[in-house]
């Protein structure tokens, strides 16, 4: 339940985001399960692996770098099977802490 402890406690660090609005909406949706703190970087249904499980859409990625929308679709399936065998709460959490500011993306 980090989405409830981050609602909880959102009034000491909610200066830090630019859009304060879509980081509340995302924190919601994360709490009412509409979404993860961390999914695949988005592709095509029909470009999507038969071999990825199937994951609500996530508020970060687990890449960290500035923007995934001019990834080859290759790399970007790559890092998403590599994300999801090599899976561990701990990197999800990690994940989390490293993009933090982006939680209102």
């Amino acid at each position: 339940m980090l989405s409830a402890f981050f609602l909880l406690t959102s009034l000491f660090f909610i200066w830090i985001f630019q859009k304060k609005s879509k980081f509340y909406k995302n924190l919601l949706d994360i709490f009412v399960n509409n979404k993860t703190f961390v999914g695949f970087i988005s592709l095509d249904q029909q470009k999507r692996s038969a071999d990825l499980p199937t994951l609500k859409p996530g508020v970060l990625i687990p890449f960290s770098g500035k923007n995934s929308t001019n990834m080859q679709p290759e790399i970007i399936e790559k890092i998403n099977m590599v994300y999801a065998k090599d899976y561990h709460v701990f990197k999800d959490i990690e994940i989390i802490i490293k993009n933090f500011t982006k939680l209102d993306d």
